[in-house]
């Protein structure tokens, strides 16, 4: 059974689909976000579920679907790293994205970590396992 979950922001993007694969295969649960015109795309790499990243509700819409234990952004832009953060705002965890942000202005809550992965980093396979986050 899969226990933790991980959201891909930007799950249709050339690193977004490889994270969704090492994740699923790795025996995590995926959600991911992208354009509703590349769902079965996003779920054909293994996401359970995926969200249209450019809804309004997106975020409240995640949080209904199950706890997210961490974020990995693909897209990285403030909007989407801020975005990421509030899905894990009400039990906490880490938010990696692709590209480096000044988190003091990003109001994250302090349950929030913020990490930085330029390349598959952030999914470092050890005994079958994702890196511990």
């Amino acid at each position: 059974k899969k226990e933790r979950t991980i959201l891909v922001w930007g799950g249709s993007a050339a690193i977004g689909l490889a994270a969704i694969s090492y994740a699923s295969n790795s025996g995590y649960r995926v959600f991911a976000t992208s354009s509703p015109a590349n769902f079965e795309l996003v779920k054909s790499f293994g996401a359970e579920k995926v969200f249209d990243h450019r809804d309004e509700d997106v975020v409240k819409k995640i949080q209904e679907a199950g706890k997210v234990d961490a974020v990995y952004d693909a897209v990285a832009y403030e909007d989407t790293v801020k975005k990421s953060a509030q899905v894990l705002a009400p039990h906490g965890g880490q938010v990696i994205a692709t590209l480096p942000h000044d988190t003091t202005k990003l109001g994250l809550a302090e349950n929030i970590k913020f990490g930085v992965s330029y390349t598959r980093n952030v999914f470092v396979v050890n005994e079958g396992e994702l890196a511990k986050w």
